[in-house]
């Protein structure tokens, strides 16, 4: 018996195999972990720089006053808003970018002289423009361990010029 024991003891064969085997998944979540949390660290940038070009889009001054009302303003500010996020998120399979997702509002100043003014369908001078918009991302991966989805806000605040 002694011998049949010993000789097992002295036989690690397979054991380098075990303790991969044992590691393995460990390892594998980390380095995917590291990728989705990149990504979904990009894709944050990716929400954030997207409101701030619809709010640029919506603050450049034109030659002349616009002659447009203010819901043909916020179509074409949140097409710019979609078409920046289209161009640019990473993500995998069907993202779901909507228009009701983003949000925009203008906050006058009050100011004593009125008649400095453009027409009132068109945008004001001093004005802010903030462009809000939400964002449900889903992980690959992580996503079968019950992380996610976590929504991304992106904002810019712009005063019109």
């Amino acid at each position: 018996m002694q011998s049949l024991l010993s000789r097992f003891a002295r036989n690690d064969k397979g054991a380098t195999a075990v303790e991969f085997a044992i590691i393995l998944p460990v390892l594998l979540l980390f380095v995917f972990g590291i990728i989705e949390w990149g990504l979904y660290m990009y894709n944050r940038q990716v929400i954030t720089n997207a409101a701030r070009e619809g709010a640029r889009y919506g603050v450049l001054m034109r030659a002349a006053p616009r002659a447009v009302t203010d819901d043909e303003e916020d179509d074409a500010i949140k097409a710019r808003v979609l078409e920046f996020a289209d161009t640019f998120l990473v993500t995998f399979g069907d993202y779901g970018l909507d228009e009701e997702d983003i949000i925009i509002s203008r906050d006058d100043i009050p100011e004593e002289d009125d008649t400095n003014y453009p027409p009132e369908d068109s945008f004001k001078f001093g004005t802010d423009l903030k462009v809000e918009f939400d964002y449900e991302y889903e992980f690959l991966f992580l996503s079968t361990f019950g992380i996610g989805p976590l929504t991304i806000t992106g904002a810019s605040t712009m005063k019109m010029e």
